[in-house]
């Protein structure tokens, strides 16, 4: 999972050189980013193209080029919130966890999500040892993937090991008395 400080501090590709960010903006598809950084400079340019005028041609395609660095610059997830890194995360774990493309009911993924939401909670409630809200708000997450996982051991036990050991976890850790008021 990408972390927002690690984001944030890397180096930046080159762009002038054609250098392309590691990760783009949320929502930004493969066939988008071939749209906008491939036929639509390349057709900007081609319909700018004079032949009676060599050098204004040349100057739309140097513009082209700038324009198309400009938004690999804009679009680049070094510019994200980190909201903007959640939302690539679980698009990241859907992705991962899902049987289909834009799968987020069954229970891999949803165990998935709430794991990835629990460890992200466990690391603010070490830290900050006096928030009983978020603590119980833990428990709780905690309760409901163990709800999500009960129920997908009983549909395919074969299935909840090969997650339990994708998602790192241990049965010992998931199974057992389920206590919500620790």
């Amino acid at each position: 999972m990408l972390k927002a400080e690690d984001v944030w501090y890397t180096a930046p590709p080159n762009y002038a050189e054609g250098g392309e960010p590691r990760e783009y903006l949320h929502g930004l598809s493969e066939a988008d980013r071939e749209l906008l950084f491939g036929a639509v400079p390349a057709t900007t340019a081609e319909l700018a193209f004079d032949a009676d005028r060599p050098g204004t041609s040349a100057a739309a395609v140097a513009d082209q080029a700038r324009q198309t660095e400009t938004m690999k610059r804009i679009l680049d997830l070094r510019n994200a919130s980190k909201p903007g890194i959640e939302a690539v995360n679980r698009q990241r774990i859907v992705e991962e966890f899902g049987a289909k493309p834009g799968d987020t009911g069954s229970c891999p993924v949803q165990a998935a999500l709430l794991t990835h939401q629990i460890r992200q909670l466990w690391a603010h409630v070490e830290k900050n040892k006096r928030d009983i809200h978020n603590r119980r708000a833990l428990r709780l997450l905690i309760h409901k993937r163990a709800r999500i996982l009960q129920y997908y051991k009983r549909q395919d036990e074969k299935a909840y090991d090969a997650l339990l050991k994708d998602l790192g976890l241990h049965r010992s850790a998931v199974e057992g008395e389920i206590m919500v008021g620790m």
